[in-house]
């Protein structure tokens, strides 16, 4: 086991290739969960079109931008608020509500607890089960709720465990939390690449509980991570407002505020994508069930978690073959709950996914 390895994160490929002294543009990158198809037409028309928006300062109320963000999830516009990235609006949320005891789905994104951190809040930890694959357990969850809690973070689909949590299951939890004065913040970053989103999308409840605060963004689905552009939605009006009154001005920049319409409004670029992700999702699941020295978890999203079943190769070891074969998987040994045989990896194009299976059967056949 490579117990000296340092962890590294999908944006880390500068990094990698100094650090292992290969060519960064050879790497084949499995780790950052992005959309492998890219940008949109639509977008990438756009920005050319606009480019000279860049010499004016943007509308600080994102009025059409959250015209076309709220059409595209079906909401209100006055109940969005933009902020540069998922990341911001994390931060704005814990700022906004100061929870003094946060409960967090565990094994989960490691930002949540540093954000909680910075504002010296507690965190405790409620952890999904490894033998039942990480499935939901909503009433364990709901027991594990008391009233001193002031803040539920959960993220659907779970990152890295691809744990899909239903909006039945999400409503009693809500109203379970509604009851107590306990804030949720439901992530929905990778909700877009999930089948039935209809009955998994927490935004349609932000009408009935007014303690449930929802945040998207446009890194992974649209493929536009340096477009620093996210969204959170929720219906507790005194919550905005008090948001907003600490929010820096233009704090999402031009080309996002005017061409990130563009994003959403393209519905060839949004059904495409899903085709795709369903279809190469199947399509890979299948061929990991038939490589028996691994354990292949439920697979919701553009990503799957694997267990290793031989104690002789670890998370690192994996991680160290694959990358000189140019390939960047994620270690997962530093998620809490998780350990040193976890990894994963999110689907890319056709032949890069083949490559990767390969070097699965290489290794664990």
């Amino acid at each position: 086991m490579q117990s000296n390895q340092p962890q590294f994160h999908g944006s880390d490929l500068e990094t990698i290739a100094a650090y292992y002294h290969i060519s960064q543009n050879d790497i084949i990158n499995y780790s950052s969960n992005v959309n492998p198809l890219g940008l949109s037409d639509a977008f990438q028309a756009s920005v050319a079109q606009h480019i000279t928006c860049v010499c004016s300062y943007p509308d600080r109320n994102y009025t059409a931008l959250k015209r076309s963000i709220a059409s595209y999830c079906h909401t209100a516009p006055e109940h969005l608020l933009i902020g540069s990235g998922a990341t911001e609006l994390i931060s704005l949320l814990i700022q906004g509500i100061h929870p003094k005891k946060t409960l967090l789905v565990q094994p989960t994104y490691s930002e949540y607890e540093r954000e909680i951190r910075l504002h010296h809040g507690e965190i405790y930890s409620f952890y999904l089960s490894q033998e039942d694959d990480f499935r939901p357990n909503p009433s364990a969850l709901i027991r594990a709720l008391t009233d001193d809690y002031d803040l539920l973070i959960l993220c659907n689909p779970n990152n890295p465990t691809g744990t899909l949590w239903t909006q039945d299951q999400l409503r009693s939890i809500l109203a379970h939390c509604q009851r107590y004065n306990i804030m949720v913040l439901i992530d929905e970053t990778y909700i877009e690449f999930t089948e039935s989103i209809d009955k998994v999308n927490a935004i349609e409840l932000t009408d009935e509980f007014v303690n449930l605060f929802v945040i998207r963004g446009v890194s992974k689905f649209f493929s536009a991570p340096g477009l620093r552009l996210g969204y959170g939605v929720t219906s507790n009006e005194e919550l905005l407002t008090y948001i907003c009154q600490s929010l820096n001005p233009w704090n999402v920049h031009s080309i996002a505020a005017v061409c990130g319409s563009a994003l959403f409004e393209d519905q060839t670029f949004i059904k495409q994508t899903q085709t795709f992700i369903a279809n190469e999702r199947r399509r890979v699941l299948h061929l990991l069930k038939e490589i028996h020295r691994l354990h292949v978890y439920p697979m919701s999203s553009n990503f799957v978690l694997l267990r290793i079943l031989d104690p002789s190769i670890s998370s690192e070891d994996t991680f160290e073959m694959a990358i000189h074969r140019n390939m960047m998987l994620r270690n997962c040994s530093s998620f809490p709950g998780l350990s040193h045989n976890h990894i994963r990896f999110c689907l890319q194009m056709p032949e890069h996914n083949d490559l990767l299976i390969q070097f699965f059967r290489d290794t664990f056949s």
